[in-house]
């Protein structure tokens, strides 16, 4: 029993030793731990918000708050923040464009 005990130990000084590193990599480099927090949460919060809103991967959802913007703006101009967000919600969590995202969320 020992054995698993003293396992457990270097596991937690592992994550320790770890979670310091990652902490100076971020003060040293910034710019690298913005790009890596961007990635991650860009996708994240696109995934979890869109289909909330209504952008979902079989279209806008009715009776949403992406409807309600739809029937007030009518004919969506091809660059307009509207017909962006609707091929995201389409592709689904994980799809190509929120891929996409979260390399444009590195690069903020």
């Amino acid at each position: 029993m020992e054995h698993v005990k003293t396992g457990i130990q270097k596991v937690g000084s592992g994550v320790s030793s770890a979670g310091s590193r990652v902490a100076n990599l971020a003060k040293e480099h910034p710019t690298v731990a913005y790009a890596t927090a961007g990635a991650i949460l860009v996708p994240t919060v696109a995934d979890i918000a869109l289909p909330a809103l209504g952008f979902t991967s079989a279209g806008i959802a009715g009776s949403s708050a992406a409807s309600a913007v739809h029937s007030t703006i009518g004919n969506v101009a091809a660059n307009a923040l509207f017909a962006k967000l609707t091929p995201v919600g389409a592709a689904g969590p994980g799809g190509k464009v929120t891929v996409k995202l979260g390399a444009a969320g590195a690069a903020i």
